[in-house]
């Protein structure tokens, strides 16, 4: 059946894939790269729209043409809906706005000159992002536990740990009175044959369990007593003596420890139950599949230095994926692309977050586990701000004394937290619940997500604070909307287009550079006995090695090889180092660094002493690593 608007749809969508492709066309091919694969982007979503092969939002987005259109028609249908389904709408729709706004000013700059019509819809997103009291208490009823589950998470939370299980009172009044006849014996040994037999008789029983479990220096110790005893007055009391710790007191206190392990098990199998209830009913929610999962994690970069680093801590990179594809089927595949990356940070943390230039970032420290996984993961999940702003308010309101922030340091009693690290205070699972950070950014996700990766700890927490976990509960539970997933990925497309600008930029640097170190020669050498004595000095002083010389004579410029301070990391790195060394015209020796290079690329070295010839001063590290820079000098 004929339909005039859908024509017209489609008409103008052909009319902005032309003019789309008539500036590329005319944009110079050195230059825009980020703005030529965005607009190749739309492109493509355009080419799919008119195909009728897609129903995603964010191609739909990707229209300049129907884009803002779609946004108001979803706004539009928002109206009619409860106070907290306008706010999840609207704090998305004003977050992808931004986004298309990115693309604009990508296409402004190849001459694609477009207006977003964004007034009234900026006007509507204002007025619907307000109290988000509604937001939170929809999450909490929707992940909320039943009474009946709460109650066996706070029942399997109080269950008694090791140390304070109550044993049978006639099996510890035999124990008792088994170590009152013991400390008899001693100390009539120890008033009859002296002190030092005594304390021998109290170390014997002491160390007889070691002994009998294998251990080497209590079985010396034990034999070298009873050789003591043999023919000695005491002799036959000590018999006596390891007859009843042998036969009598170990095996009481096997009794003991064989109930109090048997009730710390059964509570802790009561916990894990429980814990693993709530997990699975989260699962059951997820529209993710197992297979569709593993594809995700077997897709996200681990880098070489994550799986050094991840190697050594006995977490192997497999593992890590397993437990990332479970996190991503729990969460309901709320993530874009992550990458995993160790540069040798304390403490692991989550970067990148909002990033449209960088990829969401998990970076290690020494102690990482499946727990700190998730946290970290869990921090991404803020990367959607309807999470971000719920979990902001859900601790403001339960925040204790008007708001008031404390630091961690106070709260805790932990002083490796930085004096900047501060928290609301109320009756979170841990205080750390409450951090919050300048630019928003919470801890509700991260800990509360970290608490299901194990279901005894989740068990635990539930009867602490069952209020946190429902809310987070519930916000995974929501089947991403369409325009979460439109979001995350428009996100995705402009990380990848500043990637591939990254990669084509990377590509065009390491070209320049070669062409650069193509004119210049160099003497490779490590000895360095032709050098004067000050310089050889100043040269291991510093902790470097000779590699090569540019040029020789009265002034010579050397290439040298050692730690260097990488500018990117801010960490030293093994790398090369532009010096010039030799006497001045008052005839003094001198030792001067040009400048210095992370790695080992000697023809990165070689273009660096090139532009150094015709400049006067040694380029930087970053300097070497831009494209224009580059070009100026080789022309």
């Amino acid at each position: 059946m004929f339909n005039p608007a859908d024509v017209g749809r489609r008409l103008a969508l052909c009319a902005d894939a032309l003019k789309i492709r008539e500036r590329i066309a005319a944009a110079p091919a050195s230059a825009q790269r980020a703005t030529r694969i965005l607009c190749g982007t739309r492109l493509a979503a355009i080419r799919k729209a008119l195909r009728g092969r897609s129903a995603d939002l964010s191609d739909v987005l990707l229209s300049p043409s129907g884009g803002m259109a779609a946004l108001r028609e979803l706004l539009e249908a928002a109206r009619g809906g409860t106070d907290y389904e306008r706010f999840e709408v609207a704090a998305r729709a004003q977050a992808i706005h931004g986004l298309m706004r990115v693309f604009q000013a990508a296409e402004s700059r190849v001459g694609i000159q477009s207006e977003l019509d964004d007034a009234e819809l900026l006007k509507i997103c204002a007025e619907w992002i307000g109290d988000a009291d509604p937001l939170v208490n929809a999450q909490i009823e929707r992940g909320a536990f039943a009474e009946e589950f709460k109650a066996r998470a706070k029942s399997a939370a109080e269950q008694p740990e090791a140390f304070s299980v109550q044993v049978d009172p006639e099996l510890q009044a035999t124990n008792d009175a088994i170590a009152a006849r013991l400390m008899e014996m001693r100390l009539a040994v120890r008033d009859q044959y002296g002190p030092l037999v005594g304390t021998n008789l109290e170390l014997w029983a002491r160390y007889a369990r070691d002994a009998q479990q294998g251990d080497e220096w209590a079985r010396e110790f034990c034999a070298g007593v009873l050789a003591e005893a043999e023919g000695q007055e005491w002799g036959a009391l000590f018999a006596e003596y390891r007859r009843i710790v042998l036969e009598e007191k170990i095996p009481a206190e096997d009794a003991i420890q064989a109930r109090r392990g048997s009730a710390v098990a059964e509570a802790r199998a009561l916990r894990v139950e429980v814990g693993r209830q709530a997990i699975n009913d989260l699962l059951a929610a997820s529209l993710i599949a197992e297979d569709a999962a593993t594809a995700w994690a077997n897709a996200q970069e681990i880098t070489p230095t994550a799986i050094a680093r991840l190697k050594k801590i006995g977490y192997p990179a497999d593992q890590v994926r397993k437990d990332m594809a479970e996190f991503y089927r729990l969460t309901g595949g709320r993530l874009m692309s992550i990458r995993v990356h160790s540069r040798g940070d304390r403490r692991a943390n989550a970067t990148n977050i909002y990033s449209l230039e960088e990829v969401g970032t998990i970076n290690l420290d020494g102690d990482f586990d499946k727990k700190t996984l998730w946290h970290e993961l869990g921090h991404h999940i803020e990367a959607d701000p309807v999470a971000k702003l719920a979990a902001g308010r859900l601790i403001r309101r339960r925040a204790e004394n008007g708001g008031r922030s404390y630091t961690l340091r106070s709260l805790t009693g932990n002083k490796a937290y930085r004096s900047d690290e501060v928290a609301y205070k109320d009756g979170f699972f841990s205080p750390y619940v409450g951090k919050v950070y300048q630019d928003g950014t919470t801890e509700v996700f991260s800990m509360g997500v970290e608490s299901f990766s194990d279901p005894e700890r989740l068990a635990k927490r539930m009867a602490q604070d069952p209020e946190t976990l429902e809310f987070v509960a519930g916000f995974l539970k929501a089947p991403p909307s369409p325009m979460l997933k439109a979001l995350l990925a428009l996100r995705e497309t402009l990380r990848g287009a500043v990637e591939q600008d990254k990669e084509q930029a990377g590509a065009s640097v390491d070209a320049l550079i070669e062409q650069l170190a193509a004119g210049v020669s160099i003497r490779q050498t490590n000895d360095d006995s032709a050098l004067p004595e000050w310089v050889r000095y100043s040269v291991q002083r510093h902790g470097y090695k000779l590699v090569g010389m540019f040029s020789e004579g009265a002034q010579s410029t050397l290439l040298l090889s050692g730690w260097v301070r990488n500018w990117d990391t801010k960490r030293r790195a093994a790398g090369l180092i532009l010096a010039l060394a030799g006497t001045n015209e008052s005839g003094r020796v001198f030792f001067q660094v040009l400048d210095t290079y992370p790695g080992r690329n000697v023809d990165l070295a070689k273009a660096a002493y090139a532009i150094y010839t015709r400049r006067g001063t040694a380029p930087n590290q970053h300097q070497m690593q831009s494209e224009s820079f580059l070009s100026e000098y080789a022309k």
